[in-house]
């Protein structure tokens, strides 16, 4: 056993192999790590910490890494499906939060009013593809619109070309027309 300036307590027959340092060590003074016998310095900021440790800091990570078993891909799974029940309702409230500041973002950054009529209730508001192209970019951009079709104009910059800010009746009312002269023309 490694020389120190602190005592072992025994416990019952023999004796301890972790040093005594509850009342020291103190500013300056040195223990011995356990493992590798190299010497750590103690400073005033280990002990107001509470760093008091009879391992350095390489053999500190090397014991808590041994001691925790890794766990397998299926367990990690089940963690992750425990920790969603368990707080079902607080990320289904943070994921409505998320997508709902995602789309006000949008309105703000399309102007924030209908187009054709300047409503500027965020509750109507929809984005409407000027081209009539929705399913060409839904099948490039690899999205089915809503929120996930709001990130991607954002990575983008919120690209002005191809989208506008339109009414609930607003859309209706083009897309009404579209479809009886795509009726018409045929």
């Amino acid at each position: 056993m490694i020389e120190t300036q602190f005592s072992c307590k025994p416990i019952g027959k023999r004796q301890s192999r972790y040093l005594d340092l509850r009342n020291g060590p103190v500013d300056g003074e040195t223990v011995p790590c356990l493992e590798c016998g190299r010497i750590r310095v103690y400073t005033k900021y280990d002990r107001a910490r509470n760093r008091i440790s009879n391992w350095c800091q390489p053999c500190s990570v090397k014991r808590a890494a041994s001691l925790k078993p890794k766990k397998t891909k299926e367990q990690k799974k089940a963690d992750q499906a425990a920790w969603y029940q368990r707080n079902k309702s607080k990320s289904a409230k943070y994921l409505s939060q998320y997508r709902e500041n995602i789309r006000l973002e949008m309105i703000n950054a399309y102007g924030g009013k209908c187009q054709q009529c300047d409503e500027s209730d965020p509750i109507v508001l929809v984005l409407d593809h000027i081209n009539d192209d929705s399913k060409k970019d839904r099948e490039i951009n690899k999205h089915n619109g809503g929120y996930k079709m709001y990130l991607h104009l954002r990575r983008n910059g919120w690209p002005k070309g191809q989208h506008q800010l339109m009414c609930h009746n607003c859309n209706f009312r083009k897309e009404y027309k579209r479809r009886k002269n795509a009726v018409l023309n045929r």
